[in-house]
């Protein structure tokens, strides 16, 4: 029988207990979430990112954004005709070591952990 074929109180049901469900698993991600955070904070102290099986691989990557302050001070025009400047409508007017002056830089990392099993 499909879903739809169910009486109305079965589907009410399923769905409040799935609704449950879900919020516990949210839960309980976001306490992984911390503990996860936690764990990095600690693995980014370490000399070396290897021990026995396991390894982390740290990688680094730079984010180049628009202050969106200076934009507007060096060329109000576009910026009005922009609204919210990103690189790629800068870029259509300007060059880009011009943009550059108006860039702020944002680190992102990433992490990931592999099992060597030698």
């Amino acid at each position: 029988m499909n879903l739809k074929q169910q009486p109305q109180e079965d589907i009410l049901k399923k769905a409040y207990e799935l609704q449950k469900v879900l919020e516990k698993e949210s839960h309980q991600l976001e306490l992984h979430k911390e503990e996860y955070k936690k764990l990095l904070e600690i693995i980014a102290t370490y000399d070396t990112q290897r021990a026995g099986h396991y390894e982390a691989i740290k990688t680094i990557h730079k984010r180049r954004y628009i202050i969106q302050d200076l934009f507007r001070k060096k060329w109000p025009g576009l910026f009005n005709r922009f609204a919210k400047v990103t690189i790629k409508d800068a870029k259509t007017e300007l060059e880009d070591d011009i943009i550059e002056t108006v860039c702020g830089f944002s680190e992102v990392i990433q992490w990931k952990f592999v099992f060597h099993d030698e």
